[in-house]
């Protein structure tokens, strides 16, 4: 990280004193900061406002790949149906040998030793299944997690730069933007998020983890409109469907995973090396009064503190 650094103030450095790699070239002329700043700060169009050079990619990129890979070669390949199967098989062939210890055709009826033996195999393959379904939700939230914080991260480190703004009031603010906002935040900035072509798949699996950890209410509702396929038991059902599909019915195939997975690399090799001030989008509408909220907790917090 202090190579990181170093390399961070040498770069930014380098492109405050011309247009620079990865930006626009840009006039002269300075413009004032959004009107979230009372003071009106005069910035310099062409100072850096977010900068991700390719040396740091690894810092994020690395840990969701060695995530990816590990899940899928160490817990999910377990869970493959030809491993359910098998296991269920062998479910039912242990009950056959135990069967030689009790059985006696004069008390007991062979069809309902082998009546048995399906009931057995069977259950043992629904329990296997739940918990396949179990394992790739965990799995998947962990990945969105571990991406959703490695973006925040990101983002108040970037927040450095954004000299019109307190560096503890955004840091807060970012740690507690929900996801749309957070799109938001970025396209200020001037990255087209919702334009990148993994956006639909990133945003699918924010949807996602948020009904497993929620459950039922209007994230279910939406996640079932928009993507019926996260619900394949209800959606083999046929259409229409004779009843809603249920919270409980959620779940995310090996493959859909592994999109997931390829969608969130996708993302992080998307974002530009580097954007100037001048590059900036418009402010969220929302975005003032957000901060102005965060920034008196914090002062609150403050005289509570000299009390």
């Amino acid at each position: 990280m202090i190579l990181t650094v170093q390399l961070d103030v040498f770069f930014s450095s380098v492109f405050n004193l011309d247009s620079g790699m990865g930006r626009k070239k840009q006039s002269n002329r300075s413009v004032s900061a959004p009107a979230v700043d009372a003071e009106k700060e005069i910035i310099d169009p062409r100072w850096n406002i977010f900068f991700f050079a390719a040396i740091d990619r690894p810092w994020v990129l690395n840990p969701h790949l060695f995530y990816a890979e590990q899940a899928q070669e160490r817990l999910l390949s377990q869970f493959s149906d030809v491993e359910i199967r098998s296991e269920a098989t062998k479910k039912g062939e242990s009950f056959i040998e135990s069967a030689g210890d009790w059985f006696n055709p004069d008390y007991h009826d062979e069809s309902d030793v082998y009546e048995n033996i399906e009931q057995i195999e069977a259950c043992h393959w629904v329990a296997l299944r739940e918990m396949k379904v179990t394992v790739t939700l965990s799995l998947t939230a962990g990945m969105y997690h571990q991406f959703d914080k490695a973006l925040r991260d990101l983002l108040i480190r970037e927040a450095r730069s954004w000299r019109w703004l307190d560096m503890v009031v955004i840091s807060d603010l970012i740690w507690n933007l929900s996801f749309p906002r957070l799109m938001d935040l970025m396209e200020w900035l001037g990255i087209e998020v919702r334009n990148m072509p993994c956006f639909p798949l990133i945003s699918a699996c924010h949807q996602v983890v948020n009904v497993y950890k929620h459950g039922d209410g209007d994230a279910h509702q939406k996640l079932v409109n928009a993507h019926p396929e996260y619900y394949s038991v209800w959606q083999c059902e046929g259409y229409p469907q004779e009843r809603p599909a249920r919270h409980e019915e959620l779940e995310v195939s090996e493959e859909q995973f592994r999109e997931f997975a390829e969608a969130i690399t996708v993302f992080w090799k998307s974002l530009p090396e580097g954007l100037s001030y001048s590059g900036m989008g418009k402010e969220p509408k929302w975005f003032g009064k957000a901060y102005e909220k965060v920034k008196c907790d914090k002062e609150k917090r403050e005289r509570k503190a000299e009390e």
